[in-house]
């Protein structure tokens, strides 16, 4: 008799505590979500990209271009003049 009942008292503190962890579980989620959402919204996310995104346009300038850099800068340029040409002043001008 006595091994039942410490048998249905693990098993009642198994479930507890697995309810327990899970609704912390929960709890740290909705937190972390909450949190996303905020730096999201705050715009930091956008200055932290074009920050890195500089960066890296500044660390491929100062490097000497292979070329593979040569092609993909060539074909970039291209677009980027195809899509832009009524903006970019001509050299005739």
């Amino acid at each position: 008799m006595n091994i039942k009942k410490y048998f249905k008292l693990y098993l009642v503190s198994i479930l507890v505590l697995t309810f327990l962890f899970f609704l912390v579980f929960v709890f740290s989620i909705n937190i972390i979500k909450s949190e996303i959402r905020t730096y999201l919204e705050s715009g930091e996310f956008e200055k932290k990209i074009y920050s890195y995104t500089i960066k890296s346009i500044t660390k491929f300038a100062e490097t000497e271009p292979n070329q593979n850099d040569k092609i993909i800068l060539k074909n970039s340029l291209e677009k980027i003049f195809e899509n832009y040409k009524e903006v970019i002043p001509s050299s005739k001008e």
